[in-house]
């Protein structure tokens, strides 16, 4: 993954509706715009719990994406043989890491419980380590520092866009973006705005995975760089629209995230 240039912006959707294939659409795109042009590959990194979990919803719609465009899909990660089961009826062929070249897209669970174990769980950047130790490269090269180890993994897969998805008091909620680390401190700043009395009230900046992501320039350095968005899909008078509302505004203030914008509802 190259350095990152101070000046390059990042744009995060978050996205948000009462039920997550709802979301389908919206993630897609975002995704699609990531894509580099005429690439021929992509590999899903996804982790999953369970069959047909949010996680597992989103990795098939961006295997679907792959089908329409031409492009092959071949989906790794540490799951279950009954989510694998269902996962390989998309467009795609289960296969060990590190089989060729392809473009990246991880997908992960964003937890949003109030769980204490919780608190400094890895979003963005805890995708690719369960999923390169499983192949040769970085066995001889990860080092014995757990936030060094989830970062090598995460500069050595190089995802070009990041999905977190989860629920959240009845709605479906995902973050989408390009920049590793921009999805990382989004992820974070949610879960903590989610939380009845936050995580600890740090920063996600303050985070070791993302000072350590800063250091090795494998994303945005700074707040002012967020383009950040959000969108509810569905009728506005539902209880979600105003959670969404809430939980953005405290987010962007705890991720210290200036330009935070709400795209008009959507009735898709």
């Amino acid at each position: 993954m190259p350095m990152r240039s101070i000046d390059v912006r990042a744009r995060v959707l978050v996205a948000a509706a009462s039920r997550a294939d709802v979301l389908c659409d919206v993630v897609t795109a975002e995704v699609g715009g990531s894509l580099p042009r005429g690439v021929e590959a992509v590999r899903i990194g996804v982790t999953s719990r369970e069959p047909r979990d949010e996680a597992a919803r989103a990795a098939r719609w961006v295997s679907r994406l792959a089908a329409q465009r031409g492009i092959g899909a071949t989906l790794v990660g540490p799951i279950t043989p009954s989510t694998t089961a269902w996962l390989t009826r998309a467009p795609w062929t289960a296969t060990a890491v590190g089989a060729g070249p392809s473009t990246a897209v991880g997908v992960s669970r964003l937890d949003l419980s109030p769980v204490i174990a919780a608190v400094d769980q890895p979003y963005a950047v805890g995708i690719w380590l369960p999923l390169e130790m499983r192949g040769s490269r970085l066995r001889r090269t990860v080092t014995v520092e757990p936030g060094m180890q989830l970062i090598d993994a995460a500069v050595a897969a190089g995802p070009v866009a990041t999905i977190l998805i989860g629920l959240d008091e009845g709605m479906a909620i995902a973050v989408v973006g390009a920049d590793l680390l921009a999805v990382e401190v989004v992820g974070r700043a949610l879960r903590s705005a989610a939380q009845p009395v936050g995580d600890l009230g740090l920063s996600p900046w303050q985070a070791p995975v993302v000072q350590r992501g800063i250091e090795l320039g494998a994303g945005i350095t700074h707040p002012d760089l967020i383009d950040l968005e959000s969108v509810w899909l569905g009728d506005p008078r539902h209880r979600g629209h105003d959670r969404l509302h809430h939980i953005m505004e405290t987010a962007s203030g705890r991720a210290g995230i200036a330009r935070a914008a709400s795209v008009p509802s959507s009735s898709r």
